[in-house]
């Protein structure tokens, strides 16, 4: 009798091993997918940057051999019919289906990334998102799943770095950060309401907190 059960226990721990092996494999080939679709992204973004930003010279270029305009100063009704202008994110980039604003680099960590416009799990399967803001109203928040290759070193930045975000026009936005945190997921306020213009985060492993990177403008 002794011996079925030492059987059946020995049957069972391979069957438990074999199934954690599976999960490993399976979560480290989602992992390299996410990678490789990043880095195809990034590589289609920046070239669209750099046209953006080539046309960009040209014009500015142009502007200057005309003769500059003096247009009358705004009254105060233009001023306030401009501030209750709709609220918009900036220029995007198709890239296969879906919308890009732009490329995050993280030099600490040796990372480039492309930053999809609008976020849902299936979207950070393939790249971190915008889930609030823009940097054109200082107030971005970027999330990203804690992949190898998206923001699973996030925790590793530290005050000081650098973080550059580029946007699909090529106006480069310059951060540095101030702060790094470890929060619980019920602290939503301290994501979407920090008072800094670019906020990074992810999950730690098992979901249990959030680490969270507070950049200031550089």
């Amino acid at each position: 009798m002794k011996h079925k059960l030492g059987i059946v226990c020995i049957l069972l721990g391979a069957a438990l091993i074999g199934s954690a092996l599976l999960l490993f494999g399976y979560n480290r080939a989602e992992d390299a997918h996410a990678g490789t679709a990043s880095q195809e992204a990034v590589s289609e973004i920046q070239k669209q940057i750099e046209q953006a930003q080539s046309v960009a010279m040209e014009t500015q270029v142009t502007n200057q051999e005309e003769t500059v305009k003096h247009l009358p100063e705004p009254s105060m009704d233009e001023i306030l019919e401009t501030d209750d202008e709709p609220y918009t994110t900036g220029p995007v980039t198709m890239v296969g289906d879906y919308e890009y604003i732009g490329v995050l680099d993280l030099p600490a960590l040796n990372l480039s990334l492309p930053i999809m416009s609008d976020w849902d799990y299936e979207r950070l399967k393939m790249a971190p998102c915008r889930q609030f803001g823009s940097a054109e109203t200082d107030d971005l928040v970027i999330a990203g799943h804690n992949y190898v290759n998206h923001f699973g070193s996030l925790g590793m930045l530290k005050a000081g770095d650098s973080v550059t975000f580029t946007a699909m026009d090529g106006t480069v936005n310059s951060y540095v950060v101030s702060e790094t945190a470890t929060i619980s997921p019920a602290e939503t306020e301290k994501v979407t309401d920090s008072g800094y213009p670019l906020v990074l985060y992810t999950c730690t492993y098992g979901r249990q907190s959030r680490i969270v990177i507070y950049c200031s403008r550089a």
